[in-house]
């Protein structure tokens, strides 16, 4: 009984990470930084802890919450105003910095980099045939830098740090895996785990109120949205009353209803997915979750896009993608259901979600990045004291 005890207390002391990049970070760090980690994480070990601690003379940020280690990185202090979406790369940008530090020399530098889809430029050229001859040269020159700007397209992502007419460039891809620092297994688990949780949830919405007009009477009015590749759209179809537009939801018009169904909460009623969620390695988990949750969960960080294959009575067939506002990924959901089971409030809609599949190009990484391409931008200046 008491070995017993000793091996739970021994399991129970053991600190556990939120994803392999982080574990593989700590696992470089030297024994005394382990042992500092370690013993913050015994003092809070069912709190959330944000700090910091010293090592080769640089400040490594870390993160523990209830027992799970979720950020580890060098600070780089002109990175501190991103926050949103910019955030994930903030703490990207800290963590290869970290996992840099661990090499001494410039071509140890850049074949790391390189390992990491990552393209560093000292004033236009490649950092190997640049001054800089170390790692702590380049973390010097970015640490201290005046001005640091953050540039994006589709596919890339240009960090630039401006210091006394120097600039560093660090190029990588719109990656959401990578940046994140999180594989497909864990991404499609964490989801998971959200998604299921959600549909335990009461969370229904009223059925929708059907004008009693003659709807085939009434014409056609299309708010026009984006499309996907151009096999897939976000428009919503109304009618006119004369007096007010009427989302079309009718039997005789399947496309036009199955697609304003997926876009628009106010139609979901009390209709539920039964959902079988494609995980890593064929791995599937099946569950049953509320369309209004399930649109609503997305709703803010994606742009929803519905295509069909077959719209007849018996067999509607169709796709919904939902594309990430900032990172170049999809989650995708394929829908196989019936006129009967999509226009019953109370309806099942059977389901496939095929998630976190990225989209980006890795070769456009060594492309120029054109200005043209741009998309959004942050610029700042650090005013030094």
């Amino acid at each position: 009984m008491i070995l017993l005890e000793a091996i739970l207390l021994n399991c129970v002391a053991q600190l556990s990470f939120d994803n392999i990049t982080l574990k593989e970070l700590y696992n470089k760090l030297g024994d005394p930084e382990k042992n500092k980690i370690s013993e913050i994480y015994k003092k809070n070990r069912n709190t959330f802890i944000d700090t910091t601690i010293n090592w080769n003379n640089k400040t490594v940020l870390l993160s523990i919450d209830k027992g799970k280690l979720n950020r580890l990185g060098v600070e780089v202090k002109n990175l501190n105003p991103l926050s949103g979406y910019d955030s994930v790369i903030k703490a990207f940008i800290e963590r290869v910095l970290l996992r840099l530090s661990y090499d001494s020399l410039t071509p140890e530098i850049i074949n790391t980099s390189e390992t990491l889809q990552i393209k560093f430029l000292y004033q236009g050229i490649n950092l190997l045939f640049s001054p800089v001859g170390n790692y702590n040269e380049l973390f010097s020159l970015i640490s201290t830098a005046s001005r640091f700007k953050l540039t994006k397209n589709e596919y890339s992502f240009v960090a630039e740090w401006y210091n006394d007419g120097i600039i560093i460039k660090m190029i990588f891809p719109n990656n959401y895996q990578l940046l994140c620092g999180e594989n497909k297994k864990e991404l499609d688990e964490k989801l998971l785990m959200t998604l299921y949780r959600m549909s335990s949830k009461n969370n229904l919405t009223e059925a929708p109120v059907m004008n009693e007009n003659n709807l085939d009477s009434l014409p056609f009015l299309i708010s026009e949205g984006d499309n996907y590749m151009n096999q897939l759209y976000s428009d919503i179809y109304y009618r006119w009353n004369g007096t007010d537009s009427i989302l079309v939801f009718e039997k005789e018009q399947i496309p036009y209803s199955v697609s304003n169904l997926f876009l628009k909460k106010e139609l979901t009623g009390s209709r539920k997915l039964e959902l079988q969620q494609k995980l890593y390695r064929e791995r599937n988990f099946t569950y049953i979750i509320d369309l209004n949750t399930f649109i609503d969960y997305f709703e803010n960080d994606f742009r929803s896009f519905v295509g069909l294959e077959n719209a007849n009575p018996g067999s509607i067939e169709g796709t919904l993608v939902l594309s990430h506002k900032y990172f170049n990924f999809i989650h995708l959901l394929y829908f196989k259901t019936n006129s009967t089971e999509v226009f019953n409030n109370n309806g099942k809609i059977t389901t496939e979600l095929y998630t976190n599949i990225p989209m980006h190009n890795v070769a456009n990484l060594f492309m120029d990045f054109k200005s043209k391409e741009v998309k959004e931008q942050i610029d700042i200046i650090i005013k030094n004291p």
